[in-house]
């Protein structure tokens, strides 16, 4: 993700970097298939050649067509601006208004990583925006201080609400930080969560509606059937990634088939790396047809609320949750900077680990980490929603609120 400041804006926007190494990967073998040409060995001559077209072909088509997103928050427009371009598709725009919002929150990240644990010396800390009901859209997580201290300066200047530093004044790296802003205009510090003080929406405040479009064809299909309503989408993963594994799955196969072997022999060097790439390959194949054929949908029945995954129909992973396990007012997490697509569902438990992960001692932190980590589908519910774009994830998002507060 590059972060980008303006005057009136600051922008976060999908990195061309992968793409441009990809090209400059496949110039270099263009060059080396030119230059030793005639030296190479004759089943691999025209190899490099076709390698190197294949990944700046590759390269190219994922600058000019393939899927970007851009986040701006725009001090003129008073709006968070959401960008998304779609693989071979026309761009689609969402803006929701700075009067959607209540607060930003810069707290420690409370994300569950398997064998991650907390130190005294960490800094790592998750930006949100806020909007009014504890509903926060997340830009991103920071563990480089500078980089953060640059992005909460800009914040606090561009947005019309308050920017809340939330952490444990014992934690000394958040203190350090923290400390920076004592006497900043627009920076609040805090050491209790939740903000509900700030967070609940007055009679007094006007929202203006956010506006979005959606993409044609709309990918989430919302089914409403009384009690036990039903939101499916199918899942689109990163073409780039599965198709640049893909060229180089395969284009190490034939080098092991038609140079490798021919030159160094049958040996067990050689059946070790040709075992990998064939592993590698079937779970490319993998890949390719989860990204083709699978769907992801959420049930939401009378007493649980049931989110799955189904390949050719058949369910490959499903997680029950009771719905008194989840509040209704709780956060559902939408983030949705360039590099992430996940909106996640905090249950109950999950609240009191993000309120200790904020008000107790690294060592209190990481006990309950540790429990976290061995059952984390007690703490949230995290979905994939990288197929979809902000407005369709605002419309799963309403779904989900409807039913959790048993709205009709």
């Amino acid at each position: 993700m590059d972060t980008i400041y303006t005057d009136n804006q600051i922008i976060f926007i999908s990195s061309l970097l992968p793409a441009y190494i990809v090209i400059g990967v496949g110039f270099f073998c263009v060059f080396m298939g030119v230059v030793f040409f005639k030296k190479m060995y004759k089943k691999i001559r025209f190899f490099w050649l076709i390698l190197g077209l294949a990944l700046m072909v590759l390269g190219v088509m994922d600058l000019k067509v393939g899927k970007t997103k851009q986040i701006i928050i725009d001090k003129d427009q008073a709006a968070l601006i959401v960008l998304e371009r779609q693989y071979f598709g026309k761009e689609v725009k969402t803006m929701i208004p700075f009067d959607n919002f209540s607060h930003i929150e810069v707290m420690r990240d409370w994300t569950i990583r398997q064998g991650k644990l907390f130190s005294k010396e960490e800094l790592t800390l998750s930006v949100s925006l806020m909007r009014w009901g504890m509903q926060p859209i997340e830009l991103g997580v920071y563990s480089e201080k500078a980089v953060l201290k640059n992005l909460v300066n800009k914040l606090r200047t561009t947005v019309s609400f308050p920017v809340y530093l939330v952490g444990n004044p014992e934690d000394k790296s958040y203190a350090n930080f923290s400390r920076q802003f004592l006497n900043a205009d627009n920076v609040e510090i805090a050491y209790v969560y939740p903000l509900t003080e700030v967070s609940l929406l007055l009679d007094s405040v006007q929202i203006t509606e956010p506006t979005y479009q959606l993409p044609r064809p709309t990918n989430i299909s919302i089914l409403k059937q009384g009690n036990e309503d039903m939101a499916i989408w199918n899942n689109t993963y990163n073409v780039f990634w599965i198709a640049l594994v893909g060229i180089l799955t395969f284009g190490g196969l034939f080098l092991l088939q038609n140079w490798v072997l021919p030159k160094k022999g049958f040996g067990i060097a050689f059946a070790l790396s040709y075992s990998l790439f064939i592993i590698a390959g079937v779970v490319w194949i993998g890949f390719v047809l989860s990204a083709s054929f699978s769907k992801t949908q959420i049930e939401f029945r009378e007493s649980t609320v049931s989110y799955s995954t189904r390949l050719f129909g058949i369910k490959a992973f499903e997680q029950i949750t009771p719905k008194a396990d989840i509040n209704g007012t709780l956060p559902i997490l939408n983030s949705v900077n360039p590099t992430d697509g996940q909106l996640t569902v905090v249950t109950l438990q999950g609240l009191v680990l993000i309120i200790t992960n904020i008000v107790e001692p690294i060592d209190a932190v990481n006990t309950l980490f540790k429990k976290a980590q061995i059952a984390p589908m007690d703490y949230r519910i995290l979905m994939d929603v990288e197929s979809l774009t902000m407005g369709e994830r605002l419309l799963l998002e309403k779904e989900m609120k409807r039913h959790l507060k048993g709205e009709k």
